[in-house]
């Protein structure tokens, strides 16, 4: 077969994997020589006007282009000339950047969904300005009088909630709000160039039913603005003004702040706890252990009298929550304001009995004790979401992450530690230098033996150190190694990222079980797996990963939608053939500002194609440039370049005899 007849072929089999959309991608378009290298023109440019309502031109209109996230992250601006014309040329874009417009007298404007142009075909955008929203915010104390000297940021609401598939919307600055406003002082602050007007409010009727009366009190209740509110650099206290309090004071908010946060009233942090533990029948408790609510590191107390003292730089009149731990009786919650307790007179705190839980942590293979090993424990959800994050490990503690009851015990010389609990037994979380890391959930604890003592054996660690090709695009300083686990202990394991060193990165006390290994790429400030392989990883085992792309000889470049997510999976067949090397599950990249991609080091086989939004991963790219055309399944061969937008396939050009 000659390579005309082998080109053909080839075009034939692409045809035939690509979607049913009706479009046909005629043979004539199938030859050409493969764009591959483009790299797109800086800088950029945004051209238009900007007027008011009455069309009259805006001068001196200040127009912002950066990144969404981080808010203070730098960002280029210009102005508009005399005619309130404009031309922005900017040596920066990205999938998450937005443009914004600030005026005096107006309200801000941004947008989220555009990208500059080429100088030759700039991106035209014309805007017009409202007349601004003002506000009036007095700032008092809990006494009424008001509070002087602070300064006010307003920013964009906070929305949404938490939940397996959505998270909180944080506030954002709002265009031509860099810097706060200060009150004056009798505590008062206009604020202006804030959001347009919240939509007017909704009134319920006689005959609404329940689900309609809560729809209503919903919307008039969601938020229109959030105020940051700062004595100098510290932080004082946040405000979210609801539709129905925007209305309700006619343009004049007042907000209250806690006196344990009012710079005139707050008191030193000289505050001090004085306790007594004490048993059922008024006996001191003389040894035990006392947490405090955020705080990870327990005190042990070794006490005659069962007295103890916390603090010396507590607030006195702020409650705070403690927890005692004591061999024999259940853990114990009292709520504590020090200024209520003294020397002379300490809080008496009585213990309920309960018999403790005794643990020894041995070595799976000798059987031989584990000292000095640190244990996480606390109280998990019967039901709900349980996960760890190991990064955070030594800083877990109650009113954080998912556990209560939390408590960091370690290992004595003989590999044991004494578990107080109460009527819900505790989840155990292990995590020491060359062990398999643990999370042994109450149903997951061995038997005790007849005196009681339950062993926990503790496997060998399988490690990980990946190292990056020289001759690959990885181990840039914007990438990072995430792992990702199935779990088998009810809880999700979170594994923070990991920046390389020298081009190298080592995981250890990783326990048995299916990994997924990732490489994380950045372009245009957003982010995508680029690289993911799956190991099973045997207890003391150790892998070296080369991350390379896939060590193939092969391209798969093209055109789609600007930063746009486009993955590639390896197709398995009925009998398990024809997967490509190294077992890699998928290989991504992000297209660039004018949509065009490049795979490298790929080799031949069947591939799935995947296009995603930047948001998780999911969604159409928000810079949708019509129906994508194209085959979302690909057998690659030789080199291609498949163009999404026009719907041709190119390929090499044809070799010369």
């Amino acid at each position: 077969m000659n390579i005309t007849d082998a080109v053909f072929f080839l075009a034939v089999a692409l045809l035939q994997v690509a979607p049913d959309t009706g479009d046909s991608l005629p043979r004539g378009q199938l030859l050409s020589q493969v764009k591959r290298g483009h790299v797109a023109s800086f800088p950029r440019c945004f051209t238009g006007k900007i007027t008011d309502t009455a069309g009259k031109p805006i001068s001196n209109a200040r127009i912002e282009w950066g990144p969404e996230y981080p808010h203070d992250a730098s960002r280029e601006s210009t102005v508009t000339s005399g005619d309130g014309s404009y031309r922005f040329e900017v040596l920066k874009a990205g999938g998450r950047f937005k443009l914004s417009i600030s005026a005096i007298g107006f309200c801000p404007q941004w947008r989220d969904d555009v990208l500059p142009g080429p100088a030759s075909a700039s991106t035209e955008l014309q805007f017009q300005l409202i007349p601004e929203t003002r506000i009036h915010v007095t700032v008092v104390g809990e006494s009424g009088s008001p509070i002087p000297s602070l300064s006010i940021l307003p920013m964009t609401p906070q929305s949404g909630f938490n939940s397996s598939f959505s998270s909180v919307k944080q506030p954002e600055k709002i265009p031509g709000h860099d810097q706060p406003s200060r009150c004056k002082e009798n505590g008062v602050c206009e604020l202006r160039q804030l959001l347009p007007t919240p939509k007017p409010l909704l009134e319920t009727k006689p005959e609404d039913a329940v689900a309609q009366k809560e729809y209503v009190n919903r919307f008039n209740q969601e938020g229109w603005l959030s105020l940051k509110i700062t004595d100098g650099t510290e932080w004082v206290h946040e405000h979210q003004i609801s539709r129905k309090e925007y209305f309700d004071s006619n343009g004049h908010v007042k907000v209250t702040v806690p006196d344990y946060r009012n710079p005139l009233t707050r008191q030193k942090f000289d505050g001090k706890i004085y306790a007594q533990v004490l048993d059922p029948d008024s006996q001191p408790v003389p040894q035990y252990q006392v947490t405090l609510r955020h705080h990870a590191e327990p005190m042990t107390v070794s006490d005659a009298s069962g007295r103890f003292e916390w603090g010396k730089t507590l607030a006195p009149d702020r409650e705070y929550q403690l927890r005692v731990f004591a061999k024999g009786f259940a853990p114990h919650i009292e709520s504590i304001v020090p200024k209520e307790t003294s020397q002379a007179v300490p809080r008496h705190i009585e213990l309920v009995p309960n018999k403790s839980t005794e643990f020894q942590l041995i070595d799976r293979e000798t059987q031989k004790p584990v000292a000095n090993v640190p244990v996480l424990t606390g109280v998990s959800k019967k039901s709900g979401w349980n996960y760890v994050e190991w990064n955070d490990f030594k800083n877990y503690a109650d009113g954080y992450h998912s556990l209560e009851n939390v408590l960091h015990l370690v290992t004595d010389s003989d590999g044991r530690i004494t578990l107080p609990e109460g009527l819900e037994p505790s989840t155990l979380i292990i995590l020491t230098a060359g062990y398999g890391r643990e999370v042994i959930t109450p149903k997951r604890r061995p038997n005790p033996d007849k005196q009681g003592l339950i062993r926990i054996e503790l496997g060998p660690a399988a490690t990980i150190l990946a190292i990056r090709d020289p001759n690959s695009r990885f181990g840039e300083p914007d990438e990072q190694l995430y792992l990702q686990v199935e779990s088998s202990d009810d809880f999700e394991h979170m594994f923070h990222s990991l920046r390389g060193d020298k081009g190298k990165w080592f995981v250890d006390s990783l326990a048995p079980g299916t990994y997924q290994v990732g490489v994380t790429h950045s372009i245009g400030g957003s982010s995508t797996a680029c690289w993911l392989r799956t190991l099973k990883l045997k207890g003391g085992e150790h892998v070296d990963l080369l991350l390379s792309e896939m060590t193939g000889k092969l391209t798969l470049s093209g055109r789609t939608t600007p930063f746009t997510d486009v993955s590639l999976s390896p197709k398995r067949d009925p009998k398990g053939v024809g997967d490509p090397k190294n077992d890699v599950t998928v290989i991504a990249t992000i297209s660039d500002v004018d949509g065009y991609f490049e795979l490298n080091g790929l080799h031949p086989g069947l591939y799935d194609v995947r296009q995603g939004g930047l948001l998780y991963g999911m969604g159409e790219s928000r810079f949708a440039v019509g129906a994508l055309k194209g085959p979302t399944e690909i057998s690659l061969e030789i080199d291609l370049h498949i163009d999404y937008v026009d719907g041709t396939i190119d390929l090499p050009e044809a070799e010369k005899e």
